[in-house]
């Protein structure tokens, strides 16, 4: 129609990786992410929180020991992203 005036925009998206491993894990899990981390916070599946830790700027890896948490699912949330893994 007259003076409809469209304008295309590309937005680069910004490809992030959030990794965790191993995935079941038994004694400790990993998680990284190509963009550095700067707090986590682990769920398990009851909706209790059972980790909310700040890191360092840029830090890229961190390990935490589960080998005393009950077997189950837990959620890893970041400002990276959001994934579940298994505790065997």
């Amino acid at each position: 129609a007259k003076g409809d005036v469209s304008v295309g925009m590309e937005t680069a998206a910004l490809e992030v990786d959030l990794n965790l491993w191993p995935n079941p894990a038994s004694s400790e899990l990993t998680v990284s992410t190509n963009h550095g981390l700067d707090g986590l916070e682990i769920w398990n599946a009851s909706g209790q929180r059972i980790i909310a830790a700040r890191l360092p700027g840029g830090t890229q890896r961190w390990t935490v020991d589960v080998s005393d948490w009950s077997a189950g699912t837990y959620v890893v949330r970041t400002s990276k992203g959001t994934q579940s893994f298994i505790v065997e």
